[in-house]
């Protein structure tokens, strides 16, 4: 579990979620071994949309969802091994979930 702000981040092992949850990340036992990491935003930080399947700007996705300036500073982003983002909790998940077996992790986000 890590705490984050005014959210916390919990691990729950081989639960199904509901893939358009934006509270719930579900990622594949051994790409989550590699490292899946918390970080802020940094300018320029892309994600590889799971609806679109396109790149977009996470700056983009907190003016559209009209984030304050302080909010986006201290809004979580969940970047893999290769510092690549993958998830803004309640905004967007990446396309790269990397599922490939059965033993699986979820990860769930809840605000305070």
């Amino acid at each position: 579990n890590l705490d984050w702000y005014n959210s916390k981040f919990y691990l729950i092992e081989d639960e199904v979620i509901p893939i358009e949850n934006n509270q719930c990340f579900l990622v594949d036992r051994t790409y989550y071994n590699k490292g899946i990491f918390v970080r802020n935003w940094k300018h320029g930080d892309l994600l590889i949309d799971n609806k679109s399947k396109k790149k977009k700007k996470i700056s983009e996705l907190f003016i559209k969802n009209k984030y304050s300036k302080l909010h986006k500073m201290i809004h979580p982003i969940v970047v893999d091994y290769k510092d690549n983002p993958i998830w803004i909790p309640s905004l967007r998940h990446s396309n790269c979930n990397n599922i490939k077996n059965k033993e699986n992790i979820v990860i769930k986000w809840q605000q305070n």
